[in-house]
């Protein structure tokens, strides 16, 4: 029997502050609350803004009740499995260092350990700080570690059907962006109304595609986040820097083959609300049709 693969979705770009951690969170959000998918998060960035912000979400109710005599009524079980698996090293760095020796036993570690619902239908990775120093202490790029973790999950037996796996990428190329972007179906890049959306994503994928050669690049997504609007719609100064985008896209397709696509029409606007979405654990429902057009764009961009 064939193993099920989900849709599974890279978000990168090696500019920071372009919201590629807030939009994958939204996305998941959206997913399981929206289009009742099973969807897993994976945080592969070292710098662990995903994961810390998961962390305090979840820990909000480990002091939420306490009884009179001072004893502690409840404990948020992500926070006790999640402590555990820190100390008996069932982590994303320790499976990849594993397999880095030949051995598939830390992805099944992490799996048994590692992976926790943290909503209905959303499961969630973690990231470690030992990612950081992964390049010096395990070196080669290993290429089919993702693949070979995501193939494990699939025979999982406690494990759901996931319908989408969503990958936040370092901002910068490591042994893990390497390995997730030969996985992958989709990359996806966040840019803001500046100029890097027209000439800092040229630049990024050229080299993203020499870097991973000769193994092809996937298809790209390139869309706008933090669309500055006027009376709902992309001011003209977004819409300027949307065609830029598109433009780029174009050059990219027909000059380097780079099967690459500028969503103009699936723009997120930029609202506060968005802001505190992770903070709050929460999802700011203004935000809700963006969101789905977003997703609707790429499961169609997906099935082309």
């Amino acid at each position: 029997m064939s193993a099920h693969k989900p849709l599974s979705i890279a978000t990168i770009n090696f500019k920071g502050g372009v919201g590629k951690t807030t939009v994958t969170w939204c996305l998941g959000v959206v997913l399981q609350e929206y289009r009742n998918t099973y969807t897993l998060m994976f945080d592969l960035d070292a710098q662990m803004s995903l994961t810390e912000t998961i962390d305090l979400n979840q820990r909000k109710s480990e002091y939420g009740i306490i009884l009179e005599d001072g004893r502690l009524k409840y404990i948020d079980p992500y926070i006790v499995n999640r402590a555990r698996a820190i100390k008996e090293q069932n982590t994303l760095y320790h499976a990849l260092k594993q397999y880095s020796i030949g051995s598939n036993q830390g992805i099944l570690d992490l799996l048994n350990y590692g992976v926790f619902r943290i909503q209905k239908r959303l499961y969630f990775v973690p990231s470690t700080e030992e990612l950081y120093w992964a390049e010096f202490e395990i070196g080669q790029r290993h290429k089919g570690f993702i693949s070979d973790l995501m193939d494990e999950l699939s025979h999982h037996p406690s494990m759901p059907k996931f319908g989408v796996a969503l990958f936040d990428c370092p901002p910068s190329f490591s042994v893990l962006s390497y390995s997730v972007l030969l996985y992958c179906d989709i990359i996806l890049v966040p840019v803001n109304p500046d100029m890097f959306a027209s000439r800092g994503v040229g630049i990024f994928l050229s080299a993203l595609k020499r870097r991973i050669a000769p193994d092809p690049l996937p298809k790209v997504v390139v869309f706008m986040n933090k669309t500055k609007t006027y009376d709902s719609m992309p001011t003209s100064e977004s819409r300027a820097y949307m065609r830029d985008g598109d433009r780029l896209c174009r050059r990219l397709r027909e000059e380097e083959s780079i099967d690459v696509w500028f969503l103009s029409h699936a723009y997120i606007p930029d609202r506060a609300a968005i802001k505190r979405s992770l903070p709050s654990g929460s999802f700011p429902k203004e935000l809700e049709q963006p969101f789905i057009r977003l997703w609707n764009s790429l499961l169609e961009i997906a099935n082309g």
